[in-house]
């Protein structure tokens, strides 16, 4: 997560806030702050809400997850990395130490 989206995320923790708002604050243009704050949502730590408005349309406002919803993901997530990265090292070691037999029972080419 980006450093930008951190701020987002607490932004829109305090209370719901519009796109423009987010855009504001971060001092970015629509697009962009849409973009990041998308990207939040599919990370699950912003929630989408959408309005009716009065005279027509739709009005979204974004808030961010609870904060004990968003340490436990975030908890979760080293837990998953450190067993990726677990099994990175021991395939990797495993594998290098194949190799290393192999090349010792291998007779010269030349």
């Amino acid at each position: 997560m980006k450093p930008i989206q951190v701020r987002i995320y607490f932004y829109s923790l305090k209370k719901p806030r519009d796109i423009l708002e987010i855009a504001a604050f971060i001092n970015r243009d629509r697009t962009t702050a849409l973009r990041l704050t998308n990207d939040l949502i599919e990370k699950g730590l912003i929630k989408k809400t959408a309005k009716k408005l009065e005279k027509g349309g739709i009005k979204y406002t974004y808030s961010g997850v609870s904060e004990n919803k968003a340490k436990k993901m975030l908890l979760d997530t080293l837990k998953e990395m450190e067993q990726a990265l677990d099994k990175f090292i021991e395939l990797n070691w495993l594998k290098l130490e194949e190799e290393i037999e192999n090349e010792l029972h291998e007779e010269p080419i030349f």
